[in-house]
Formats: structure tokens, sequence, C-alpha cells
């Protein structure tokens, strides 16, 4: 029995060790800005589309997207959509007309630059969708343990 015990806390401290952290963003749909809340992490890249809702699931309507990778040194852990700088490559329709649109999909990466790639918490990706029904701020949150 103790043999057993043992077993089962040794694979629950392991299966915590493994588990990435998670990590937030803050989406002001009034203002348009993005934040990344988790300290030392910031944006690489995101992707916004727009989608048609679907009963269970939403269809993405990929003509309408827009991509913005950074390009350049300076890490920004706030983005102002409305006014981005030349740190970021955009691709994609005009990112005024996709975030005036009622339904959107967010995809993020962002990363920690003193992290080495190897390390599973250097890089998390967050999902997250707008609707017509989305007013004021609103937290998003990666995959992973608490």
């Amino acid at each position: 029995m103790k043999k057993i015990l043992l077993l089962l806390l040794i694979i629950l401290f392991q299966s915590c060790w493994i588990c990435p952290e998670r990590h937030n963003l803050e989406f002001d749909n009034n203002t348009k800005i993005i934040k990344v809340l988790s300290e030392g992490y910031y944006f690489e890249s995101i992707k916004i589309t727009e989608y048609i809702p679907k009963e269970g699931y939403v269809e993405f309507i990929d003509s309408n997207y827009v991509e913005i990778k950074q390009k350049g040194k300076l890490l920004n852990n706030l983005i102002d959509f409305r006014n981005l700088n030349n740190n970021y490559n955009i691709k994609g329709i005009d990112i005024e007309k996709i975030l005036s649109k009622r339904e959107i999909a967010f995809e993020i990466m962002v990363k920690n630059p003193k992290l080495k790639t190897e390390d599973e918490d250097s890089r998390s990706f967050i999902y997250f969708v707008t609707d017509s029904l989305t007013k004021g701020k609103l937290i998003a949150e990666s995959n992973g343990c608490k």
C-alpha cells in the first residue's frame, strides 16, 4: 500500500513539473488595446480572423484576416491596434476594417525572451473570440497549469 501511495505522489508531482504555466492577457474592446498581463512575456505574433458563429463551433472567413508579427528588437507587452508602430509587419486586410467586424477570433503567441526556446514556458498560445455582446475588458488565458 505504501508503494502505491508513493508512486501516486511521484506521478502527481511529476505532472505538475511537466505542465506549462498559464499566461494572461487583457483586451479592451472599447479602446482596441491588448496587453500581456504575465510578467516578462511579450507579443510575438497576433492573427485576427473574422468568423461566422455556427451551432457549437465557428467557421472562419479565410479572406478576412490580419497577421501581425514582430520584426524589430523592441519588446511590446501592450499594443494599441489603432496606432501600430514600425516594430510589426502587418499582412492581410486593413486592421481598422477587421476590428469593426462583430465576430472576430484572436490567435496570439506570447514569448519570454529570457527563457531558452527549448523551455516549454518560453512561448504560450492564447486564443479567444469576441462577438457583438463583448463589451469593455476581456481577460484571456492560455492553456496550462495554474
